[in-house]
């Protein structure tokens, strides 16, 4: 289980994410559109056209390779 810290930020997209976009699609989403660093800490929540479902997209900094 991951707890984000005490500062962590929170970004909401305003329009419907493509749910077949895996993790990996909805991080390059974050970096090319939002220009974000998905591997921030910040948590990302993405809905469906419909508004019925949800992805959360939290970027773990400690796991970046150096």
């Amino acid at each position: 289980m991951m707890s984000p810290a005490s500062n962590f930020r929170i970004y909401l997209a305003s329009e419907p994410a493509d749910f077949r976009k895996g993790m990996d699609g909805l991080a390059a989403c974050v970096a090319n559109s939002f220009k974000l660093d998905p591997y921030s800490g910040a948590i990302y929540l993405f809905r469906s056209r419909r508004a019925d479902r949800l992805k959360i997209l939290v970027g773990d900094p400690r796991c970046l390779s150096a």
